[in-house]
């Protein structure tokens, strides 16, 4: 059985694991600095030009700059926490046939408290989720690690 929880945000948290309101909360922040890093990077001059490097395509790249500028983040896939032996050892992974991010149990308990490795990993599984919308095919390389870098 799966328990939801909804963020403040109005995004849904799955999980068959039953999460401690401190490491929701944790992932909460985590997913406030996510959008404001967004935000920021939105209004950077150079925002189509790093997009494309990373993702190819200007196609759309305009329309996630207006949304981010304007605070729009419903592109942003719910996420699903898993054991981590359930995503074969990875600590999160995206997967567009379920429009969703699976997170790590293990690893959301690992960084409670430190944001930067959150923030980092769910920032990569979005960058999956930005390259599905635009481009048709996965692009060559990690453009996950990349977008978060």
């Amino acid at each position: 059985m799966k328990n939801n929880y909804i963020l403040s945000n109005n995004l849904l948290i799955e999980s068959s694991i039953n999460i401690d309101p401190v490491l929701l909360t944790s992932l909460e922040d985590a997913l406030i600095l996510i959008r404001q890093e967004l935000h920021s990077f939105a209004n950077q001059a150079d925002f189509v030009e790093k997009m494309t490097a990373v993702f190819g395509e200007e196609i759309g790249v305009y329309s996630l700059k207006t949304a981010w500028m304007l605070g729009d983040f419903s592109i942003f896939p719910n996420i699903e926490i898993r054991n981590v032996s359930e995503l074969n050892g990875a600590n999160g992974a995206y997967s567009s046939d379920t429009n969703r991010i699976y997170l790590s149990w293990e690893f959301l308990q690992a960084t409670s408290g430190n944001s930067d490795d959150l923030v980092g990993l769910l920032l990569e599984e979005f960058g999956h989720r930005v390259d599905s919308l635009l481009n048709t095919q996965d692009s060559a390389g990690d453009e996950g690690a990349i977008f978060s870098a």
